[in-house]
């Protein structure tokens, strides 16, 4: 027992030193790898300036793609606006107002027709009380009443006269 501690002591020792050499040197190693991320550096800042000019060259094509395009799409729209806005005359709207004024016209006529004054130029009168109010039939009126005569020209104030004749006929003689 006291000889195999140390032979198991020393097997193990001589196992751990065949590992120990087999592995690769660490320092040696994270140098390797600093050579390494510092090439990969190197090349990226030499890639950089040319990696720019190519993304530049590409994003001006694009740029003066998009360009050609919109003043493309621009002239079809304006060639279509310029089409349209051709056809666009002031003729309908000429012919909707020729329409409202005649139609204005006409309806200014009807007006005219019915109104009482023209009624008054062909000769009759509008008869009134003192307040304005329109007289329409003879029996209305009793005798001695002031009365008012719209003509066509103007009033003239009157005092009504009743006469037996006069009443059955429906007349009033002034």
């Amino acid at each position: 027992l006291a000889i195999s501690l140390p032979n198991l002591l020393a097997t193990r020792c001589a196992a751990l030193d065949r590992t120990s050499r087999a592995l690769p040197d660490l320092p040696a190693l994270i140098a390797a790898r600093w050579r390494q991320v510092a090439d990969c550096d190197t090349r990226l800042i030499l890639a950089l300036p040319n990696l720019i000019h190519r993304r530049r060259g590409a994003l001006e094509l694009c740029s003066h793609k998009l360009t050609g395009g919109l003043r493309h799409a621009i002239g079809g729209v304006h060639v279509r606006a310029g089409r349209v806005l051709a056809r666009l005359t002031d003729a309908p709207l000429r012919a909707c107002l020729r329409e409202l004024t005649a139609r204005l016209t006409g309806t200014g006529a009807q007006l005219e027709s019915v109104s009482p004054l023209a009624v008054l130029s062909r000769g009759y009168a509008l008869v009134t009380d003192p307040s304005g109010h329109a007289l329409t039939s003879a029996a209305a009126v009793p005798p001695g009443a002031h009365i008012r005569l719209r003509f066509a020209d103007g009033e003239v104030a009157a005092t009504a006269d009743r006469t037996a004749g006069a009443s059955r006929q429906g007349r009033l003689p002034i």
